[in-house]
């Protein structure tokens, strides 16, 4: 149980750096019309693009993002990246 708690406080000090450090990248899954097998739209996902050893799942970050607050900050970035490469 206390290794649980360090690493989410590990993890939540890393996102401190992350989210100033523009390490969240925005991924795009296809949404499929399965009538038509045509691309309807697209689903964001966020993922952490770090340099340490160790990933950091969204299954992990994700409810951490969410319980420390920076779940908007976050999904803000995400969002205003997917659309500067969508216009681009």
């Amino acid at each position: 149980m206390d290794a649980g708690i360090r690493r989410r406080a590990t993890i939540e000090q890393r996102m401190r750096v992350a989210l100033s450090n523009d390490q969240f990248q925005p991924f795009y899954q296809p949404i499929i019309d399965l009538k038509s097998g045509n691309p309807i739209g697209f689903e964001l996902l966020a993922r952490w693009i770090s340099s340490e050893p160790d990933v950091v799942g969204p299954d992990e970050f994700i409810p951490i993002a969410e319980e420390s607050g920076f779940i908007n900050d976050m999904m803000l970035g995400l969002i205003e990246r997917a659309c500067r490469e969508a216009r681009d």
